[in-house]
């Protein structure tokens, strides 16, 4: 097996959480943190101080093109306009409809599976999409 290097790829986005940085790269998404204080989207809660791959095929292949951050809370953006979210659920802005935590990337579905979206942008406690049409969504925990 070999092991995936971080060396050889180009950065094109860093976002940066209140606890975790997560990188899109030429070679992918790349993510690093106390795990147990934001999950990476690595599966688990494990600490990884080093930068590490997110699983492309938790994308589903799907190629990420748009990287963000909210304050426990992590999304991406695919070129065929699906939004992928994990993290903690307290942050209440993956707009899944629940209280789930998520430890590894989930496509968002329900209403919004149906929509394209072309920009996806998170706060400490709040989501914002703007979809292909130009429609603004915005989610917040309440809190902020």
């Amino acid at each position: 097996m070999v092991k995936e290097s971080f060396v050889l790829s180009l950065v094109i986005i860093v976002a940066c959480g209140k606890d975790h940085t997560l990188l899109l790269t030429t070679g992918g998404v790349w993510t690093c943190s106390w795990g147990h204080v934001s999950p990476l989207g690595l599966g688990d809660e494990a600490d990884k101080l080093v930068l590490t791959l997110v699983r492309p095929e938790w994308f589903e292949e799907d190629t990420i093109v748009m990287v963000t951050t909210g304050m426990c809370n992590s999304e991406t953006l695919g070129t065929d306009r699906r939004v992928w979210t994990w993290g903690w659920r307290f942050s209440r802005c993956m707009s899944h409809n629940d209280e789930e935590d998520r430890l590894v990337p989930t496509h968002l579905g329900g209403a919004m599976a149906r929509v394209a979206e072309v920009l996806v942008r998170a706060g400490v406690s709040n989501k914002l999409t703007v979809t292909i049409d130009g429609v603004l969504w915005v989610w917040d925990s309440g809190g902020g």
